[in-house]
C-alpha cells in the first residue's frame, strides 16, 4: 500500500513538473519583446496575415513597444484591409520618425484622400520625391491644383399652380405677385496650392432666372415677363493648421440685375392713411424699372478629424435682398464601417434674420460602389430664406421660403483624375403675394391696407459638373 502511494505521489509530481514546464514555455513564447514582435509581425507581413498582424501589433503598442517597423507594418495591414482611417495614425508615426520610404508616404497619401482628408494628403504630397509626385499626379504644376466647371437647369410649377390667383381679392382693389419660371446657369472654379498648408479657390457663376410680374385691379390683370441675371464671385482660403485640423475662410459676392416693372400711384389722386394704405379710387400705372442689387456672404468653417469622425463648426454674416443675416452651425461626419464605403453626416444650422431664428437640420448619406461610383442623398428641413451652406459657396437668395430641400448626387471617377458629378435637387417653396383691401380710415373715408398671402410651388433642378485634378 505504501509503495502504491509513493508511486502515485511520484507520478503527480512528474505531471506537475511537465505542466509547469509547458506553461513556462508558453509564457516565454507569448512574452512581448521587441525582437519577438518584430519577428512575428514580419512573418505575418510576408504571409499577408493582416488581422493577426493587427492584433499582435496593437498589443505590442499597449505594452509600450514602439518602432518604425511596427508602425509601418501596422499601417500597411490596415491599408490592405481598406481601413484607411486607422492606417493614417500609424503611417503618420512612421513618417515622423524620418526613416519612412516612398511607399509608406504614398500609402499615407492615399489613406488621407480615400477618407476625405485632402489637406492632410497635400501635406504628405509635398514631402514626396519628384518621381513619386509625378507618378501620382503627372500634370502637377504650380498654377492649377484642380479645375471644375459645369451647368445647371431648373424648372418650377409656379406659373401653372399660381398663375391664375385672385390677386385683388373680393373687393377688387389691387394685388401683385412675382412668378418664378425656369432658371439656367453655369459655374467655373479654379483652385491653387501655393503652399503645402494653403489652398486658394476662385469661382465665377452666372444665373438667369425667368420671371413674370403680375398686377390685378378691378378684376383686370396686367403682366410682364423679364429675366433676372446674377453674377457671382466666390473666393475661399483653406488653412491646414495641423494634422486633421483645417480652417476655411470665404467670401461670396453677388450682383443682381433685372428690368422689371413697378406699380406707381398718382400722388395727386390719393392720400396715405394712418395705416400706410392708399385711398380707394386710384388707378396705378405700371412703369418699367431697373433694379440692381449687390449682396455678399462672409463665412468661416473649422473642421477637426478624430479617427473616423470629423466635427465642424461654422458661421457666416451676410446681406441678401436688403436684409442682414447671421448663421451658426455644427456638423458631424463619420465612416461607420471599417472601409470608407459608407459615409453619414448631420449638420444643424441656426439662421437669424430680423430677430427671427430658424433651425435647419441636414442629414445626408453617401455610399461608394466599387472604385469609381459614389452615390449621395441629402435632405434639409426647416424654413430657408436668404440662406447659405457649404461655407458660403451655395446661396439661396430667392426671397421665397424653401420649406424642404432634398437631392441626390452621382459621382463617377474617370481615368486621368477626372470626376463627373450629376445631381438632382428638389425644393418645396412658399411664396408671398400682396392683396390690397378696403378698410375704414375714419371721417367717412375708406383706405386700402396690404394683406400678405402665401402660396406653394415646387422647383426641380439638374446639374452636371466636371472636375479635373492636376
Amino acid at each position: 500500500m505504501m509503495i502504491l502511494l509513493k508511486r502515485a505521489s511520484l507520478t503527480i509530481g512528474i505531471l506537475a513538473f511537465i505542466s509547469l514546464f509547458i506553461c513556462s514555455a508558453a509564457i516565454a513564447q507569448n512574452e512581448l519583446t521587441v525582437e519577438n514582435v518584430h519577428e512575428r509581425t514580419q512573418e505575418y507581413f510576408d504571409n499577408q496575415q493582416w488581422n493577426k498582424l493587427i492584433r499582435l501589433g496593437e498589443r505590442a503598442l499597449k505594452s509600450g513597444i514602439e518602432s518604425y517597423l511596427l508602425r509601418a507594418r501596422l499601417g500597411t495591414a490596415y491599408f490592405e484591409l481598406e481601413d484607411y482611417a486607422h492606417a493614417i495614425p500609424h503611417f503618420r508615426k512612421a513618417v515622423n520618425t524620418g526613416y519612412s520610404d516612398g511607399i509608406i508616404k504614398r500609402n499615407l497619401y492615399y489613406s488621407c484622400m480615400y477618407t476625405g482628408r485632402e489637406e492632410d494628403a497635400n501635406d504628405v504630397f509635398f514631402d514626396m520625391s519628384d518621381s513619386r509626385q509625378e507618378s501620382i499626379k503627372p500634370l502637377t504644376n504650380d498654377f492649377i491644383y484642380d479645375l471644375e466647371g459645369g451647368g445647371l437647369f431648373s424648372g418650377t410649377n409656379d406659373f401653372d399652380r399660381n398663375g391664375d390667383l385672385d390677386l385683388d381679392g373680393e373687393s377688387n382693389e389691387f394685388g401683385e405677385q412675382t412668378l418664378i419660371g425656369n432658371e439656367s446657369g453655369f459655374g467655373i472654379r479654379l483652385s491653387q496650392l501655393p503652399l503645402r498648408w494653403l489652398k486658394i479657390s476662385y469661382a465665377f457663376g452666372y444665373l438667369n432666372s425667368q420671371r413674370e410680374k403680375q398686377y390685378m385691379y378691378g378684376n383686370q390683370k396686367i403682366s410682364g415677363k423679364y429675366d433676372q441675371k446674377q453674377g457671382r464671385l466666390f473666393n475661399e482660403f483653406s488653412f491646414r493648421a495641423t494634422d486633421g485640423l483645417v480652417i476655411y475662410a470665404a467670401g461670396h459676392y453677388v450682383k443682381t440685375s433685372e428690368n422689371t416693372t413697378k406699380a406707381v400711384f398718382d400722388s395727386s389722386s390719393y392720400s396715405v392713411s394712418q395705416s400706410g394704405g392708399i385711398v380707394r379710387g386710384t388707378t396705378p400705372s405700371i412703369k418699367d424699372t431697373l433694379i440692381e442689387q449687390k449682396d455678399f456672404v462672409l463665412s468661416a468653417t473649422v473642421y477637426r478629424w478624430f479617427s473616423v469622425f470629423r466635427a465642424g463648426i461654422s458661421g457666416s454674416f451676410s446681406y441678401l435682398n436688403g436684409e442682414h443675416q447671421t448663421q451658426a452651425g455644427l456638423s458631424l461626419q463619420a465612416f461607420p464601417l471599417k472601409k470608407p464605403d459608407l459615409l453619414v453626416s448631420l449638420s444643424a444650422t441656426l439662421h437669424t434674420q430680423k430677430s427671427v431664428s430658424n433651425l435647419i437640420i441636414t442629414p445626408s448619406m453617401g455610399y461608394r460602389y466599387g472604385e469609381k461610383i459614389r452615390l449621395e442623398g441629402f435632405g434639409s428641413f426647416g424654413r430657408m430664406s436668404n440662406y447659405n451652406e457649404s461655407n458660403g459657396s451655395v446661396i439661396y437668395n430667392n426671397p421665397d421660403v424653401i420649406k424642404l430641400n432634398y437631392g441626390i448626387l452621382l459621382r463617377y471617377d474617370f481615368l486621368f483624375n477626372l470626376t463627373a458629378t450629376l445631381s438632382f435637387t428638389g425644393q418645396q417653396r412658399e411664396k408671398s403675394f400682396s392683396t390690397y383691401i378696403r378698410t375704414e380710415a375714419g371721417k367717412g373715408s375708406s383706405a386700402i391696407t396690404t394683406v400678405y398671402n402665401s402660396a406653394d410651388y415646387t422647383s426641380n433642378s439638374l446639374s452636371l459638373f466636371l472636375k479635373y485634378s492636376f
